[in-house]
């Protein structure tokens, strides 16, 4: 968790992420505590273009909750 954390308090990858200043380890770690709840599910993407893979951003995917389903019938 520390060595993905640090990863995203470079200035670029927060500029990237549209945030103005660093995330604390512990808000990163309740964040991680959220993902694995399956509440927010978020997953690094990389570039293999090098062949070497190289962390490139991220994206979130946030599941669909019964209560928010619409019925078709």
């Amino acid at each position: 968790m520390e060595t993905y954390w640090r990863w995203e308090q470079d200035p670029a990858l927060l500029v990237g992420y549209g945030r103005r200043q660093p995330e604390s380890l512990e808000a990163r770690t309740e964040g991680m505590a959220r993902q694995l709840r399956g509440d927010n599910i978020r997953f690094t993407v990389y570039d293999l273009a090098t062949g070497v893979p190289v962390p490139a951003g991220w994206r979130r995917c946030c599941p669909t909750r019964p209560s928010a389903r619409r019925s078709t019938s």
